[in-house]
This record gives structure tokens, sequence and C-alpha cells, in this order.
């Protein structure tokens, strides 16, 4: 998943299979931030209001270089990468309201 041709379902599919479903709060939260990392660092805008980011002091905003979702969100264009972020937005929304959030 290197070129920038990753779609929406290709996202979905990966965070579907690498997600631990005793801890799905944290699963989406965790990518969630790395996509809005992601697109901090490409300099291209953040819903900051909407999805509450602020990028952190040190690094890069990226996520850890170890991270899996760091080479898979590389290989996404940015449009696709905001989608999907608004897409986590709206599943971290139901896991609130469903009282999976900590």
């Amino acid at each position: 998943m290197s070129s920038k041709n990753v779609g929406l379902e290709a996202l979905k599919a990966e965070y579907r299979l690498t997600a631990d479903s005793c801890d799905r709060w944290g699963d989406c939260w965790g990518v969630w931030f790395a996509v809005a990392g992601e697109l901090d660092w490409r300099g291209s805008d953040v819903p900051a209001v909407e999805w509450q980011f602020r990028p952190g002091a040190g690094g890069d905003g990226r996520c850890d270089p170890d991270d899996m979702w760091r080479e898979v969100l590389a290989g996404v264009d940015t449009d696709t990468l905001t989608d999907f972020g608004r897409l986590l937005s709206r599943y971290a929304d139901k896991l609130r309201v469903a009282g999976a959030s900590y």
C-alpha cells in the first residue's frame, strides 16, 4: 500500500483486519490520531474543531515510525485520508454514545 491510490474501502478493510475488538475505543483513537498527524505533517487542513486535534510539541507529528499505519497512511491521497478521518470521527461518536469510551 505505498502508492497514492489507496482508497477508502481499502483503508476500512485494513482497519477491520487490525482493530482489536477488546479495545474498540483505543483502536479508533489510535488510527484517528495517526490520520490527523499525517494530515498535519503534509500541511493539510485538519478539522481541528471537529476532531479536537492539536499537534504535539515533539517529533514530526506523524505516528510512531514502527506503527504499520504510518506506511499505510503515507500511501493515501489527502482527500481520501480526510474522508477516512471523518469516518473515524463518526465511529468515535458512536462508541461514545454506546458507552465504549474511556
